[in-house]
């Protein structure tokens, strides 16, 4: 048997070997998913999604987030996210006269006018990154 035969066979075994992991991969919304419809354990998201909101007219939310930080350029986020039209973003002015400069998804008020937090932290550990430069020699 020359390289070439033995190469395609060890090849043809791998593949099919493959095929049943392949097959049986979870769904990167697996959780979502239900039992009965989709042959997949999740929490039925998708069915109740369906069932419950058929034939009832969608209605446009705007939810306020309290929280450590928001990633506006997430995939689950980025095209549903709330875009303050008046401001213009990163020229550092209150474009729309709100108070606010550069709120273009909201307002970070950890931060305050004129402040910037780069690390998305708890208040403690901000505390410390804004004093670890008069207690770096202590």
């Amino acid at each position: 048997m020359n390289k070439s035969r033995i190469f395609k066979a060890l090849l043809s075994v791998a593949v099919v070997s493959a095929v049943p992991f392949i097959a049986n991969a979870q769904k990167a919304n697996w959780q979502n998913l239900d039992l009965k419809t989709d042959s997949t354990f999740g929490i039925s998201t998708e069915k109740a999604y369906k069932e419950l909101l058929k034939g009832k007219k969608s209605t446009k939310v705007i939810v306020a987030v309290n929280d450590g930080g928001v990633e506006a350029t997430h995939e689950d986020l980025k095209r549903i996210m709330w875009v303050n039209a008046k401001e213009i973003a990163g020229n550092g002015k209150d474009d729309d006269k709100n108070g606010y400069a550069d709120d273009i998804h909201g307002w970070n008020f950890i931060g305050g006018p004129k402040e910037s937090i780069n690390f998305e932290t708890l208040e403690l550990t901000r505390l410390v990154r804004r004093d670890q430069t008069r207690f770096a020699n202590t």
